[in-house]
């Protein structure tokens, strides 16, 4: 978008003074103006089309129809970059995550009224505005209609090579939400422990493990610090944590949770992870992968995890959905192969020499 356009966005929440906050919140910003407002999907149904919004900001609940039932019937009829508003609670945490599925690139959360809340939601939604402001909307929705084979058995179980790698570090953000869905929908139970860091925030983290485990079958968890490494487990970095691996002690193989500092403004923090397999000398038995996100979160914890003799993977331009954290990745060399997010589970198995129970 060029710089002297300013981004025109359009605000759906029923409550008044949410409205005014979230106005006031993006009018901060010189690059951004509010072109329309409306308390409800019928109003708001009306004045998108004449108004040609370039950002849509959505409450996730409210009377009559949700906003997810909401971005269901527009998306069809109008596809434009959402981002939904929502609240921390278990309800609105399940809608926000599911308004991914049908197409929506993001969600934040409503402002409590706090100072320090309110200024981090400041600086949350202009970033996501903007981010949402230079995405192919037309291309990603057609993403969202990946369909993954259904997992059948493999008559070759059993006689799967040795591989040496033990472990799988995921980290993503912007349109992470809905990738790792994607990326998890074909990885076999039996396959070495992941471990994800997604930037999310608080309350939501349990909620989409939940889900994924749910949906796949899989054995996915919110992490706890001192959770065991092990076959078949997928542990999610908790919102505002740091999610690591901890030092080799005896048999058993943890991970850690901590609160410390943000590192590039994230908790939790991709290069926190990627940085704890290169300190404890996992580098060389873990496939390191990032997915798609704005910023550089995890570029230099990949390229440490790279020199460090892991094997690493970024999400390619083709797929995600913001080509930001992987193109730095890619451009300071921590990138050893570029994949859409299709080929990517065929090349994990590839690097397991997998050919276990499913396929």
């Amino acid at each position: 978008m060029a710089n002297n356009k300013k981004i025109k966005v359009f605000i759906v929440d029923d409550q008044k003074i949410v409205r005014n906050v979230i106005r006031k919140i993006i009018t901060s910003d010189p690059q951004i103006e509010v072109i329309g407002e409306a308390s409800n999907p019928f109003e708001a149904s009306e004045l998108i089309p004449e108004l040609e919004p370039d950002v849509l900001t959505l409450d996730v609940e409210m009377p009559r129809m949700d906003g997810v039932e909401f971005l269901r019937k527009l998306m069809p009829q109008y596809p434009i970059p959402v981002i939904m508003v929502s609240s921390t609670t278990e309800a609105g945490s399940e809608k926000a995550i599911l308004a991914m599925q049908y197409g929506a690139v993001d969600f934040v959360t409503k402002p409590d009224g706090g100072a320090s809340t309110l200024e981090s939601t400041q600086v949350e939604l202009i970033q996501k505005i903007k981010a949402a402001s230079t995405i192919n909307i037309d291309r990603w929705l057609k993403q969202l209609k990946y369909k993954s084979l259904p997992l059948i058995p493999n008559p070759m179980a059993g006689k799967s090579g040795k591989s040496k790698y033990n472990l799988i570090a995921i980290g993503a953000s912007t349109g992470g939400v809905t990738a790792i869905r994607q990326l998890l929908s074909t990885v076999p139970k039996d396959f070495p422990c992941i471990l994800i860091t997604q930037h999310m925030p608080p309350g939501f983290t349990a909620t989409f493990a939940k889900g994924v485990s749910k949906d796949f079958k899989l054995d996915v968890r919110e992490a706890k610090d001192q959770d065991t490494i092990q076959v078949g487990r997928i542990y999610i970095a908790p919102g505002d944590f740091h999610l690591v691996v901890n030092k080799r002690n005896g048999i058993n193989q943890t991970v850690g949770l901590t609160h410390s500092e943000k590192v590039n403004g994230h908790r939790p923090s991709v290069d926190v992870l990627f940085h704890s397999i290169v300190e404890n000398k996992l580098a060389a038995e873990t496939i390191g992968v990032i997915l798609t996100g704005m910023g550089m979160d995890g570029a230099k914890g990949l390229l440490a995890m790279r020199d460090a003799g892991a094997r690493t993977i970024g999400e390619s331009e083709q797929s995600a959905l913001i080509y930001g954290m992987p193109k730095v990745a890619y451009d300071i060399g921590g990138v050893e192969e570029q994949l859409p997010l299709s080929m990517m589970v065929p090349k994990l198995k590839n690097y397991l020499n997998y050919s276990g129970q499913y396929v």
